[in-house]
């Protein structure tokens, strides 16, 4: 994805949030700059300002393997604290702000400080980065299934590979 206007870094920035985190689409949009820790590379979802499912209260680390989604996060935010003026409790992932054309209709014109109202605008951003990229869209949910699957899985204790029970003789 390219990231040369503001509005592209936030897309990608968003994209690659999915990709470290696998976090829910109505949790993400709803998240503050305050909720991210690049340091620890953790999001805190306080049920009481992230619309977390069933209002549950989770610490969420980045997955490890996607330097450059965690690069994309670290610039977006980065534009957003220091170009923009943003503080700890504005998004995130700011909605598009919209200004009239001349002649008539409307288009995008930077962002206003406010969440988007629904789910839609982030899935339209997924959609048209698989697009982009040549590949089926794949719904937002796909990256919480693809690090279900690629994140290594502890062993169960006993079995015959666990590394404390591997021995060299």
């Amino acid at each position: 994805m390219r990231a040369t206007t503001p509005r592209e870094m936030r897309d990608k920035a968003l994209f690659g949030m999915l990709c470290l985190t696998g976090i829910r689409v109505s949790a993400l949009i709803s998240l503050r700059l305050k909720h991210i820790d690049l340091n620890d590379k953790s999001v805190t979802q306080n049920p009481r300002e992230v619309a977390t499912k069933f209002g549950k209260s989770m610490q969420t680390f980045f997955t490890k393997g996607f330097p450059e989604a965690e690069t994309a996060l670290r610039a977006w935010i980065a534009y957003l604290e220091d170009e923009a003026l943003y503080g700890p409790d504005d998004p995130l992932f700011p909605a598009t702000a919209i200004a009239p054309k001349i002649n008539a209709g409307f288009k995008a014109n930077g962002f206003d400080r406010r969440t988007w109202k629904s789910t839609e605008p982030a899935r339209k951003i997924v959609n048209a980065a698989f697009t982009a990229a040549g590949l089926p869209t794949f719904g937002h949910h796909a990256f919480r299934h693809m690090l279900a699957r690629h994140i290594p899985k502890p062993r169960p204790h006993g079995s015959s590979d666990h590394p404390a029970q591997l021995r060299s003789d």
